[in-house]
């Protein structure tokens, strides 16, 4: 009678491992589930206008992250924001800001996977996504010296691309009203 109770008692031991592994095997691919769908970085890109601006990426704390010219395609880490600058001789500097939140698979993995998975996403940065993921800097020109406001001469300058991908430049010089009629 102690040999066929040891016995069922294995068998139930045996069965709980089973069911015990099995649960857990259905648990695990869910751990980490934003690390495993948007990993811990996060692919941006950049264009400015006028094309060719020189990039220089930044953490928030100014720690350098990435430097080199537009249009281009970067991959950051999703854990940091991040600061943008754009510079074009002739332009004003323009800055465009990254910022991060939080990742809906981070809480959909917190429903499902649990807490190890939301360790997982939280250790790998995985929990955050990057918002822009396009980000577009538009420069300002900056005024010549013959560019005069309410004076004499007036010179508008005109940038654009041409089939070939060059910049080319036009400009239009304006006369005061006053000249034009005779006053």
């Amino acid at each position: 009678m102690l040999t066929s109770y040891v016995k069922k008692s294995n068998t139930l031991s045996v069965r709980n491992v089973l069911v015990a592994v099995g649960l857990l095997s259905l648990a695990l691919p869910t751990a980490g589930c934003a690390s495993i769908v948007s990993g811990s970085k996060q692919e941006v890109n950049l264009t400015s206008h006028p094309v060719s601006a020189a990039l220089t990426v930044t953490t928030e704390k100014g720690a350098p992250v990435w430097a080199g010219n537009t249009p281009a395609t970067i991959e950051l880490p999703r854990e940091k924001a991040y600061i943008i600058t754009a510079e074009v001789p002739g332009y004003a500097p323009a800055t465009a800001r990254i910022d991060k939140s939080l990742n809906g698979w981070f809480i959909g993995n917190l429903l499902c996977g649990g807490i190890i998975g939301g360790i997982i996403d939280y250790a790998s940065g995985a929990m955050w996504k990057l918002d822009p993921d396009m980000v577009t800097i538009d420069l300002v020109a900056e005024p010549h010296e013959d560019q005069q406001l309410g004076g004499e001469k007036m010179v508008l300058r005109f940038r654009a691309l041409d089939e070939d991908g060059q910049v080319r430049e036009a400009a239009l010089t304006l006369i005061p009203q006053s000249e034009v009629s005779g006053a």
